[in-house]
C-alpha cells in the first residue's frame, strides 16, 4: 500500500537531515508491502529561492491539505523585510492547534537527569503569539494575549484524549491565573471542566508557571504530561528538551482536526549547512511519530511496525556509541543514518545476501610522482566501506583477469595486441594519459573482470558493485582519458552471450560524456546509453548517446536534480532493461579538478538516492561503478564515491543486524 506524505526539506541543514530521515523510513518499510510517496514542497528561504513570493507558498499549503500529512525540516524566517514566521503561518493556515513534544531520556546520551519521560502539549493558535501588537504612543507598545473558550476546550480535550490513548496517568496544567485572571483563568477553567466531565480516570493538577519551572528543574520525573497555552508551551518544551540532551534528540508534531505536520524543532543551523555533520535523529523521531499517526489513520499496521523498528534502531545506535558530533561522536549525517539502517534487520527484495563488491589489491599500480590520476582511491574506498560496515571483508570478491578473447567483444584486436605487447606509440600513451606497463595491462583486465562479476552479482542480488570500473572513454581502437578498456561494453556483451540479459541500460552521470559507450552501442537497440555531462567538457567530440543531457558550466544542485528527475523516468520506460549499469562519477561535485560543475555533497547524495530509489522501485538490478572523480585528495574522492554505496544500502539492506 502506498501512502502519500508531503516533504518540506526546509533551509540550512534541513535538506540533509530530511534526506537521511526519508532514507531510514524507506529502508524500514522495505519488503513490507507499504511505502511512502514523498511529495516535495518548499517553505522558508528555500521557497523564495525557487521563485515563490511568499515563505509559505499557497501550493505547499494546498498540497498538505490534499495529502493530510507532512514531514518538515527546519525553515528560516528572514529577519526584517516584513516576513512573518513560517511555522506560525503554517499552524494558523492549517489550524494545527495541538503541538506535541515528547521528551524522553535516551540511554547513551549523558545529561544531568535520568529516566525523564514526559510529553508537552501546547495550544498552538492563540495567546501572545496571535501577533496582535499596537503602538499606543511613541515608545509605548502593547501585545494582546488572546484566549478563547473554543480553543481552550479543544486543546484540553486533545490533551486528555492523548493521555488516555497512550496510557499516560497524569496531566499537569501550567498557568499564571493568579495574575492573568481572565485569559489563564479561562484556560484552566476549560481544562477543569473537560477533566471532570470525561476524564476523571486521569490524575489532574494545576501549577503556577514559575513554581512549576522550579519543580521541573528539581525533578522532571515527577511529571507525566504538561498542558500549556502557546507562549508557556514554547518555553517549557525547549526547557524540557534540555533535560534529555537538547533539541537534537526531541521530536515534534502539530495536529489539527484534519491535517498533521511532523517536524524537527531545532533550527536550520546555517553555520554547519552543507558540511554533512548535522544530526538527523530529531527529524527521524518525528518521522516515527508520523508513521504511527498514518498507521492509525489508514489502518495499515506495516507503518507501525516500521515505526517500532526505527525507534529500536536509533535507541540501539545511540546506546552503542554511534553518535554525531553534537552528542560527542564522530559520525556525519549519512553515516549515522547508515548506522541506524544497519540495525533495522530489513531483508532485501533480492537474494537475501549482503552487497557483494568486486575488489583486487592490484587495482592500484605505481604511477610517476605527481601523476593526476588518484590511484589510491580504490583501496581508500574499500577501507571506508569496511569501516562503515556497508560491506565486510567476506563480501569482497577478487576477480581474475578477463580473457583477451572476451575483450574483443568491445575492442579491436590490433589495439589489444598493442596493449598486451606494450607497443603503444608515444602519441597513443599521451592520449591514454597513463604510462604503459605490464601492471597497467593486468590492472585494466582485472577491472573489466570485476565489472562482469559485479553484473552477475546484481542479477542474483539486485545490486552488485565493482570498486573500480566505469572506464567510458576506452574506445574500440584506442584508450583515452585514463580509460584503457571498456569494462561496461565487455560486460554487457558477455552477459548477452551467456543469455543472462537481453537489454541493458547505461546511466552515465560522470561529468564527462561516455563517448566510448556511445560509439560501442550506437547501432544497437538492445543497449540504451543515457549521459548527463558537462556540455563544454571533455571529450570535445561527443558521439551521440541514445539520450544526452548537456549541462552548463557551474550547474548546481537545483538545476541538475531537476533535469535528472525530468529525464530518468522516460529513459527507464523507453529502455526496458534487464540490467542497469550506473556510472556514478563524482567529478560533478564543486571543487573537482576537471569537473566545472557545482553540485554540493548533499546534491550528490540526492542524485544517488533519486536514481537508486527509482531503480529499486521498479525492481531493476543495478551494477555500481565508480567512473571519474578528482577531488583534492584520493581519500576525499573515495569518500565521495562511497555516497553511492551508502545510498544503495538504504534500498538493498542487509538482512542481519550488526551490533
Amino acid at each position: 500500500m502506498e501512502h502519500g506524505s508531503v516533504l518540506i526539506p526546509g533551509d540550512g541543514i534541513g535538506p540533509e537531515v530530511t534526506s537521511a530521515s526519508c532514507r531510514i523510513i524507506d529502508s524500514a518499510l522495505l519488503g513490507s508491502g507499504s511505502s511512502i510517496n514523498w511529495i516535495e514542497c518548499h517553505a522558508g528561504v528555500a521557497a523564495l529561492e525557487r521563485g515563490h513570493a511568499d515563505l509559505l507558498p499557497q501550493e505547499t499549503v494546498e498540497t498538505i491539505q490534499k495529502v493530510g500529512v507532512a514531514l518538515k525540516g527546519p525553515c528560516t524566517t528572514p529577519i526584517g523585510g516584513g516576513f512573518s514566521s513560517v511555522n506560525v503561518a503554517l499552524r494558523k493556515t492549517l489550524d494545527l492547534y495541538g503541538a506535541v513534544r515528547p521528551v524522553r531520556s535516551i540511554e547513551g546520551v549523558e545529561t544531568r537527569y535520568q529516566d525523564v519521560d514526559l510529553v508537552v502539549i501546547r495550544e498552538n493558535t492563540e495567546g501572545l503569539y496571535s501577533g496582535i501588537e499596537n503602538e499606543i504612543i511613541p515608545g509605548v507598545v502593547t501585545s494582546l494575549k488572546v484566549a478563547t473558550e473554543k480553543a481552550s476546550y479543544r486543546i484540553a480535550k486533545f490533551a486528555f484524549e492523548y493521555a488516555r490513548s497512550r496510557g499516560r496517568k497524569k496531566v499537569s496544567v501550567f498557568h499564571k491565573a493568579n495574575i492573568m485572571k481572565k485569559s489563564d483563568g479561562l484556560f484552566i477553567r476549560c481544562a477543569q471542566e473537560i477533566h471532570e466531565a470525561e476524564y476523571q480516570d486521569i490524575e489532574y493538577e494545576e501549577l503556577i508557571i514559575d513554581a512549576a519551572c522550579m519543580r521541573l528543574v528539581q525533578d522532571p520525573t515527577r511529571f507525566d504530561m504538561l498542558l500549556c497555552e502557546n507562549f508557556y508551551g514554547d518555553v517549557i518544551s525547549d526547557l524540557c528538551a534540555g533535560f534529555v540532551g537538547g533539541l537534537g534528540v526531541t521530536p515534534g508534531a502539530n495536529f489539527g482536526e484534519v491535517n498533521a505536520v511532523f517536524e524537527a524543532v531545532h533550527g536550520s543551523a546555517p553555520d554547519i549547512a552543507g558540511k554533512g555533520v548535522a544530526n538527523p535523529l530529531a527529524i527521524t523521531m518525528s518521522g516515527v511519530m508520523m508513521l504511527n499517526h498514518m498507521s492509525v489513520r489508514s489502518g495499515d499496521p506495516a507503518l507501525k511496525v516500521a515505526a517500532d523498528r526505527i525507534k529500536t534502531g536509533y535507541n540501539s545506535a545511540i546506546r552503542e556509541g554511534d553518535h554525531t558530533g553534537d552528542l560527542g561522536g564522530t559520525l556525519g549525517t549519512e553515516a549515522f543514518a547508515d548506522a541506524l539502517i544497519r540495525r533495522l534487520g530489513c531483508f532485501r527484495l533480492w537474494g537475501g545476501t549482503r552487497m557483494r563488491a568486486s575488489y583486487h589489491e592490484d587495482y592500484e599500480i605505481p604511477l610517476p610522482e605527481g601523476h593526476p590520476f588518484p590511484m589510491r582511491k580504490f583501496s581508500a574506498l574499500r577501507q571506508i566501506l569496511v569501516d562503515e560496515r556497508i560491506i565486510t571483508r567476506d563480501d569482497l570478491m577478487a576477480p581474475d583477469e578477463v580473457d583477451w578473447s572476451d575483450l574483443e567483444l568491445a575492442h579491436d584486436r590490433s589495439y589489444l595486441d598493442k596493449l598486451r605487447l606494450g607497443t603503444l606509440s608515444v602519441a597513443e600513451e599521451r592520449r591514454l594519459g597513463l604510462p604503459w606497463s605490464p601492471a597497467l595491462a593486468r590492472r585494466s583486465r582485472l577491472a573489466v573482470s570485476g565489472t562482469i562479476l559485479a553484473a552477475w552479482n546484481a542479477r542474483e542480488d539486485g545490486v552488485g558493485a565493482n570498486l573500480a570500473g566505469g572506464t567510458h572513454h576506452a574506445c574500440p581502437d584506442h584508450g583515452e582519458g585514463f580509460c584503457v578498456l571498456n569494462d561496461v561494453g565487455v560486460a554487457i556483451r558477455v552477459l548477452q552471450r551467456e543469455e543472462e540479459i537481453t537489454r541493458a541500460l547505461i546511466i552515465d552521470l560522470d561529468v564527462h560524456q561516455g563517448n566510448a559507450n556511445a560509439l560501442c552501442f550506437q547501432d544497437d537497440d538492445s543497449v540504451f546509453s543515457f549521459s548527463m555531462h558537462g556540455g563544454r567538457n571533455f571529450p570535445m567530440r561527443k558521439p551521440p548517446s541514445d539520450l544526452d543531457v548537456p549541462l552548463a558550466d557551474h550547474c548546481g544542485d537545483l538545476e541538475y536534480l531537476d533535469l535528472l528527475r525530468k529525464n530518468l523516468p522516460g529513459v527507464l520506460d523507453q529502455s526496458r532493461p534487464d540490467l542497469v549499469f550506473l556510472l556514478s562519477g563524482v567529478d560533478v561535485v564543486l571543487g573537482d579538478r576537471y569537473g566545472r560543475l557545482a553540485l554540493t555533497r548533499d546534491g550528490l547524495r540526492q542524485r544517488e538516492r533519486l536514481v537508486l530509489g527509482e531503480l529499486h522501485r521498479r525492481g531493476l538490478p543495478v551494477t555500481l561503478l565508480l567512473s571519474g572523480g578528482y577531488a583534492a585528495t584520493p581519500e576525499l574522492t573515495a569518500d565521495l564515491h562511497a555516497e553511492t554505496h551508502r545510498a544503495a544500502i538504504g534500498f538493498w539492506t542487509p538482512p542481519t543486524t550488526i551490533a
